[in-house]
């Protein structure tokens, strides 16, 4: 350490840097931040893969009920002697409509929607004819059914109704997918009572 002689007296001049002590310390509070930083980034990172992996189911929800509400919302009255007769019960819906999934949208044909058990979950699939083509829904459930809504405001588990007579071809208010906590409500938009043909006066 140097020293400087100024009117008799003498100074000294502290040492330059950090003590060993002092270096140790910063080190450790470096660290500490660090490790702070590196779990808020790990935390931020994380959450961001949660919400975007539930965004994506949320749109995939979304698209399978449009595909399910468009079909079923398209359905045409049928004729009993036309095989396009639209028949449900709990498990399976049979309907001619004009919003098929597999084709040109516009040009009437028959589909299918039914409901499987598979491993312990409840799965809805569509077809056309009578063949299912593609799996529109699966739930972490078995309880899970159709039900047709009557122009009354009654609930029928079966369509048409077996215990009233109806117009050839009627079809229910509105359809409703029960599937645990998942609701899918579908409001029939065409006409239900089908018009009548000439050969109907006929007979």
């Amino acid at each position: 350490m140097s020293r400087l002689k100024c009117s008799g007296q003498v100074f000294k001049h502290p040492a330059s840097g950090f003590t060993l002590l002092e270096t140790i310390v910063v080190l450790m509070l470096a660290s500490v931040i660090a490790t702070l930083l590196m779990q808020t980034l790990t935390f931020v990172l994380h959450t961001r893969e949660q919400v975007i992996e539930h965004l994506d189911g949320i749109r995939t929800e979304s698209l399978r009920y449009l595909w399910f509400n468009e079909c079923l919302a398209s359905v045409i009255p049928g004729y009993k002697d036309e095989n396009t007769l639209f028949t449900g019960d709990a498990m399976n819906i049979r309907a001619h409509t004009v919003y098929r999934l597999a084709g040109d949208p516009g040009i009437p044909a028959i589909v299918n929607f039914a409901l499987f058990h598979e491993g312990g979950e409840l799965v809805l699939k569509y077809g056309e004819g009578d063949q299912f083509l593609w799996e529109l829904g699966r739930w972490d459930t078995e309880d899970g059914a159709f039900s047709f809504l009557d122009g009354r405001g009654m609930w029928r588990s079966k369509w048409p109704p077996p215990d009233e007579t109806l117009v050839s071809g009627r079809l229910p208010e509105m359809v409703l997918l029960s599937a645990a906590e998942n609701n899918w409500l579908v409001k029939l938009r065409a006409n239900k009572k089908p018009k009548p043909r000439l050969k109907d006066f006929l007979q």
